[in-house]
């Protein structure tokens, strides 16, 4: 654990614990809290938004609810305790992971994702399949594992983009076919957080 307080402290900066909610490029401030903060040099990080319109999703009660219900859990650690509770009501039948298409945040973490449910379905012996539907090429360091390792707990699905999706009758559609789940890890597109998305935008108008 580290104390971002006493770091600050120790090698003389400040430390701002705040919600960024704007950035104004033209100035050169950024709006933490109640504070404008000005800055000569600015460096971001601000993760990302998932695109669910996409998916052809408009409402974004809609799709605050396909993240409550069926999230895949990428987007912040927050996500994980949600998951782990839907995994462990998971009692059998077709499991669909959804792999966002490139780029997206760390390209081997549905992988690894996927060797775990595997072995978790495995070993727990829960009559349930893993359904992953990859609009990528797999990754090579994996495809041993998944293909052939796991072939009785994974069914694959290359090139697989996701182009709607169904909550009422839980189905996404593909270019190919409709694809059918009982419980699902959605990934949709991703693209920059609304932050890095606003201050580019400020910075055309300008």
């Amino acid at each position: 654990r580290h104390e971002y307080a006493a770091l600050a402290a120790r090698w003389g900066y400040r430390f701002v614990q705040a919600d960024v909610s704007a950035i104004d490029r033209a100035t050169g401030v950024v709006v933490a809290g109640n504070e404008r903060l000005a800055y000569d040099w600015l460096v971001i990080a601000p993760g990302i938004r998932e695109n669910y319109t996409a998916w052809q999703v408009e409402d974004p009660a809609l799709a605050a609810e396909l993240r409550r219900r069926h999230g895949g859990a990428m987007l912040n650690g927050t996500d994980l305790s949600s998951l782990k509770q839907r995994l462990a009501g998971f009692k059998g039948g077709d499991l669909l992971m959804t792999i966002p298409p490139a780029p997206y945040r760390c390209p081997p973490a549905p992988y690894e994702r996927a060797m775990l449910i595997a072995w978790w379905l495995k070993t727990r012996k829960i009559p349930g399949k893993l359904i992953i539907a990859d609009p990528n090429p797999m990754m090579p360091a994996f495809r041993s594992i998944l293909l052939d390792r796991f072939k009785d707990q994974i069914t694959y699905l290359d090139h697989a983009r996701i182009r709607q999706i169904d909550p009422l009758r839980q189905t996404v559609s593909t270019d190919i076919d409709d694809i059918r789940f009982d419980a699902a890890l959605l990934s949709p597109p991703q693209q920059a957080a609304d932050l890095a998305r606003l201050g580019h935008r400020r910075k055309q108008r300008a």
